[in-house]
């Protein structure tokens, strides 16, 4: 029964998990960046503003999707650095706390996975314990069906446990790779699309600088 109830409670959680997988796929699909009034305007934070005013047409669960997520993190940065500068550091940064957040919302899938052959083993300990304290020298004939029903609670909890670990973790392992090609696409749309937006505008150049390097190439050709 614990080893069944571990891995209808993993499974579960899993389904959720998948179920959310899908729904950030669709939110994928959505074209965020398509409206025209951002390329109307080069100023960096009116862009941003533009932005946020987009998606608070979304619904709910939309705007709760990693993408619209990662759009406002984005808009939030430029409006704080009043630029572009940096943003692409600042994505990669983005990135790998989503990579981290994924890697930790496994550790009950995990623990749960491990518990579960732990769980078996100790069924079989129980079982070959039974079975070995209704042995009765005295009354071996008599007292056989105890022990082999003993034994058949040993194997039966440890085949149990080690099939429900194998659907446990190949189960595990599609979510998680469908999650981590979720937030590579997620990645790839701020680099290619997200970036480009809030270009990094060149700054005159300074009097002093322009005279250090009339001086430097006057030295280099002598």
């Amino acid at each position: 029964y614990a080893t069944a109830a571990l891995f209808f409670v993993g499974m579960a959680t899993l389904g959720l998990k998948a179920i959310g997988a899908a729904n950030q796929k669709a939110a994928l699909g959505l074209n965020l960046l398509g409206n025209a009034p951002v390329a109307d305007t080069t100023d960096a934070i009116q862009r941003a503003a533009t932005l946020e005013k987009d998606l608070e047409g979304l619904s709910p669960r939309q705007n709760r999707s990693i993408l619209a997520v990662r759009i406002h993190d984005v808009c939030l940065y430029v409006r704080g650095r009043r630029s572009g500068a940096g943003l692409e550091e600042h994505l990669k940064y983005l990135a790998e706390l989503a990579v981290e957040k994924l890697q930790n919302s496994y550790a009950l899938i995990r623990n749960i996975t491990w518990a579960v052959p732990i769980i078996g083993f100790l069924g079989t300990v129980i079982g070959i314990t039974i079975a070995i304290a209704n042995v009765t020298p005295d009354q071996l004939d008599s007292s056989l069906g105890e022990v082999t029903g003993g034994l058949a609670v040993a194997f039966d909890t440890t085949a149990l446990a080690l099939a429900l670990s194998l659907v446990l973790v190949f189960s595990s392992y599609l979510v998680e790779r469908s999650e981590q090609t979720i937030l590579a696409d997620v990645e790839e749309f701020g680099i290619k699309r997200i970036t480009p937006l809030f270009p990094i505008e060149s700054e005159p150049a300074s009097p002093l600088i322009a005279a250090e390097q009339q001086a430097a190439q006057h030295l280099i050709e002598k």
